[in-house]
């Protein structure tokens, strides 16, 4: 269990230095020291300690830099990511499903940061199994799998 929630918050931390400027959150103006995470994961569940654990490190490793969580339900941001994707008022990081009705819509739309290139150079491709890898990859058309 240990080991899992270490992945976990090992490929969160990449996640968020490679979405540091990318968000709309805050880390995008000038000056600004705050990256915005939006998940709704319980405090207790193992995905929820793993993000606490992901925060706690990224802190540790980045001085100066905040994590400012915001608390939202799993129907809060299932019903309105597409709208909040597509405003200034985005987090920097953001819990979304996996799927091509979900996920796989966000990327159609142009809303997700393909961030291939930095999964590569950073090593995260190594990091999850093929199986697991496959439903964090999207093409233009929303697909699973690629992209």
């Amino acid at each position: 269990m240990r080991t899992t929630r270490t992945l976990i918050a090992a490929v969160a931390i990449g996640a968020m230095t490679t979405l540091a400027a990318c968000g709309g959150g805050g880390s995008d103006e000038a000056g600004s020291d705050t990256l915005t995470l939006w998940h709704y994961e319980g405090e207790t569940s193992a995905m929820g300690i793993a993000w606490a654990e992901a925060m706690r490190i990224f802190e540790e490793e980045h001085e100066g830099v905040t994590i400012q969580f915001e608390e939202k339900s799993f129907e809060q941001i299932q019903q309105t990511a597409g709208m909040i994707l597509n405003s200034d008022e985005a987090p920097d990081i953001l819990e979304y499903n996996k799927g091509n009705a979900t996920a796989g819509l966000l990327a159609s739309q142009g809303l997700l940061l393909d961030i291939s290139d930095a999964a590569e150079q950073r090593g995260w491709a190594e990091l999850l199994p093929s199986s697991i890898a496959t439903t964090a990859r999207y093409d233009e058309n929303g697909v699973m799998g690629s992209g």
